[in-house]
């Protein structure tokens, strides 16, 4: 039995434009191979973050496929160039082949959770995942549900889409909350005021930027006006220690 795959099948990390009269055709799969157990759809190499050995196919009418090519069965089993993940199967005819050439997919490590520009609240994850990432610390210290200067200061540059951008690569996110009207479990508030105690924060919002090895505070900050670049420039001009975390616009 064939399956014929639909056109889009076809156009699998397709450079070129693809042609829509091109229709791939799979072969069945050998049910005794899949008894006895066939190759799952994720190599164990592309989960593990492992180098996955491929080939980049050029097609006479100008493709670029990347996978790994069955030249007997004439099958090429596409995968992703940034993941190494199976994308599935297509037929392709050695003679169609202009050129191939090998290639090595590295999949690109997922990072852990507040390295990734999304907020933290406990105070050691946080210093975990710096010291795993190399970043700093940006401590917001506030009062989310009480504080006016806190809720201008969330709302005109944590909440921006440009901030995330900022932060995503550059700093682990922390923030530490002293609301009034929605009681914290009594560890937490415990552990929250421990820590404003330790850096001395005696109002809000208060932003601290900290180095995690030595729990120091590189920068104290607060609220200031004029969107997310203006509030990072303003941050980090004249430490030398931020330099790293100067503010670069993102291309739209």
């Amino acid at each position: 039995m064939r399956f014929v795959v639909p056109n889009v099948l076809s156009c699998l990390l397709i450079v070129a434009t693809c042609s829509p009269a091109a229709a791939a055709e799979v072969p069945a799969r050998d049910p005794a191979a899949d008894a006895a157990g066939a190759a799952p759809a994720e190599s164990s190499a592309a989960a593990a973050g492992a180098t996955i050995v491929a080939e980049e196919l050029t097609l006479t009418n100008g493709r670029r496929l990347i996978g790994n090519y069955d030249r007997e069965r004439g099958v090429l089993v596409l995968l992703n160039e940034k993941t190494g993940k199976r994308q599935g199967e297509m037929r392709v005819k050695l003679e169609d082949v202009a050129s191939t050439k090998p290639m090595e997919i590295t999949p690109q490590a997922t990072q852990p959770h507040g390295a990734n520009g999304s907020w933290l609240t406990d105070y050691a994850k946080a210093r975990t995942v710096a010291t795993a990432t190399k970043r700093p610390i940006l401590i917001d210290f506030t009062g989310s549900d009480w504080c006016g200067w806190c809720v201008k200061l969330d709302a005109e540059v944590f909440a921006k889409k440009e901030f995330k951008e900022w932060a995503k690569d550059r700093v682990v996110l922390l923030k530490i909350d002293f609301p009034r009207r929605t009681p914290l479990p009594a560890a937490v508030q415990a552990a929250n005021d421990q820590l404003a105690q330790k850096f001395g924060v005696t109002g809000y919002p208060t932003v601290h930027v900290i180095d995690a090895a030595s729990e120091t505070s590189l920068r104290k900050w607060g609220y200031q006006e004029g969107g997310p670049q203006k509030w990072v420039e303003q941050m980090v001009t004249g430490v030398p220690a931020l330099k790293g975390l100067a503010w670069v616009k993102n291309a739209d």
